[in-house]
């Protein structure tokens, strides 16, 4: 074969489908970045890409919602002491996993990826890779810790411990849990919000816990929740909201009765629509496609502009409505 026949078929094969597969997704992202140290065992995790969102408007007020909440005692104002008030505008990526802890505890893990200094970091820590804040009595413990590679970490101890063993040893963490990758595999690259959830998981985890408690009659299984088994969903922000939301079911025909069930909840919305909110809530639901293939369901939809001011602003209101803490 000639070097020119051969040239021309590596053309053909990198055109071919499975060369697709090498496109970037939200799986292919955990596993190059700092997500994938993330425990294996976290049964949910949400990514916010704050880079792409820096220039909207909603980013300023968030914000600056942020830092009026580091003027009140708590995690907020200890990272703002210690890192100064710009950290936020330094962040490219903040990622959160829901992490199962011994004794039915939950816990969680941060990531936050972004144009910071280690050594900057490592000095505004006292020299340490982990510092330990206080926190009320009863709750879990707070640390901040400086990883490799300049990662700035928050979360308990103990899941700080096991992201920053496995910085070092990549295929030990969530870039090896293999429901939440699977999940992720559909999602874009150009989402600024996505995530992916194990339900079946986290419900088996809420009945063991209820169950210790002696609450194990309350968490009765119930035919259309307990068909989904995981979900992944990813939006997009802009004037309007975009949100892709697939999930998975244990068959097809749980898949078939979650999607009627979606679809019900649809029409008891239009239903008990408002004369005054009538506007913007149906624009909103008509906007909502749910479609079942196998045992898949997916639904999409667009929240209007005046919708997500109203659900931003009641979100404000009932966040001031909270005591300061300790």
């Amino acid at each position: 074969m000639s070097s020119l026949t051969k040239a021309a078929a590596a053309a053909v094969l990198a055109l071919l489908p499975w060369g697709c597969a090498r496109r970037e997704t939200g799986a292919t992202i955990v596993r190059s970045s700092a997500l994938g140290a993330l425990p294996k065992e976290s049964v949910a995790v949400i990514v916010l890409e704050v880079k792409s969102l820096r220039g909207l408007q909603a980013f300023a007020r968030f914000t600056e919602e942020i830092a009026s909440e580091a003027d009140r005692e708590g995690p907020l104002k200890g990272l703002r002491e210690r890192f100064g008030a710009d950290l936020i505008q330094k962040v490219d990526r903040l990622g959160l996993a829901i992490v199962p802890q011994p004794g039915n505890a939950v816990g969680y893990g941060i990531l936050a990826e972004g144009s910071f200094d280690e050594a900057e970091m490592r000095q505004a820590l006292g020299g340490g890779e982990t510092l330990s804040l206080p926190t009320p009595e009863g709750r879990p413990d707070f640390n901040i810790a400086v990883l490799k590679g300049g990662i700035l970490a928050l979360g308990p101890r103990q899941v700080l411990d096991v992201v920053r063993a496995n910085l070092v040893r990549r295929g030990s963490g969530l870039d090896s849990n293999r429901t939440i990758l699977d999940l992720l595999a559909g999602v874009r690259p150009t989402a600024q919000v996505w995530g992916a959830a194990d339900v079946r998981t986290m419900a088996q985890l809420g009945r063991e816990a209820a169950a210790a408690r002696g609450l194990g009659t309350a968490l009765q299984r119930s035919a259309p929740p307990s068909a989904l088994v995981a979900f992944a969903f990813q939006g997009t922000i802009g004037t309007s909201v975009m949100l892709d939301l697939v999930g998975r079911a244990d068959g097809a025909e749980g898949a078939r009765k979650l999607a009627d069930a979606a679809r019900g909840l649809v029409a008891l919305g239009r239903m008990g629509a408002a004369p005054g909110q009538a506007a913007d809530w149906i624009a909103f639901l008509d906007g909502i496609a749910i479609e079942q293939k196998g045992t898949e369901i997916s639904l999409r939809a667009s929240v209007p502009p005046s919708l997500v001011s109203g659900l931003a602003e009641k979100a404000r209101a009932a966040a001031a409505s909270l005591p300061a803490g300790p």
